[in-house]
């Protein structure tokens, strides 16, 4: 963990000093994502046990909400909020939602973490609930994205780090997405 926070540190301060293009001051970007999701270490056993891949498809929208300091407007804080719906593509529906907080610089670069949490998963062939549990379980998650621009159009790459430490398991999802939104000045 302490060289995951070295390595953000470092990035961050990177990311700050190689800034390129301004960005506007308050910005907001929405749209869909579709991407895949990894399960490792022991997050693998309820695939395994179904006779499933670990690896499962990723849908949902994305809301984003963006300010650039009036002094340096070649940085933006970023705050985003990710609802996914992961495992459709093998009959299971699990929900999730991350809320990270990052940098975002004029040429695209992206860092930030945050907090995602895990809802019950709905298992479509037997049509029932995993658990009856609101919220299952809550991760930190460490995210870096690139957007890649053309005029308000934008081209989200992210990927997302979420270990998880839950009492006799331990592993990590890893999670790439990518997806499309669109620029609305405030």
């Amino acid at each position: 963990m302490r060289k995951l926070a070295c390595v953000l540190i470092f990035l961050i301060a990177f990311l700050l000093a190689h800034s390129a293009d301004a960005l506007p001051r308050n910005m907001r970007r929405h749209g869909p994502r579709l991407g895949f999701n990894v399960a490792s270490g022991d997050l693998k056993r309820p695939y395994e046990a179904r006779g499933l891949l670990p690896i499962a498809g990723v849908a949902g929208w994305h809301f984003e909400f963006a300010m650039a300091s009036a002094s340096n407007e070649s940085v933006a804080v970023v705050f985003e909020q990710v609802p996914l719906l992961g495992g459709w593509d093998q009959d299971l529906l699990t929900p999730t939602l991350s809320l990270v907080l990052g940098v975002r610089t004029g040429v695209g670069l992206e860092v930030g973490a945050g907090l995602t949490f895990v809802g019950p998963t709905y298992l479509v062939a037997a049509s029932e609930w995993e658990s009856r549990d609101v919220i299952k379980s809550t991760h930190a998650t460490f995210a870096l994205g690139w957007n890649l621009r053309a005029g308000r159009l934008n081209f989200p790459v992210n990927l997302a780090y979420t270990p998880s430490r839950s009492v006799g398991r331990q592993g990590a999802w890893t999670t790439l997405t990518v997806g499309v939104n669109w620029s609305m000045l405030d």
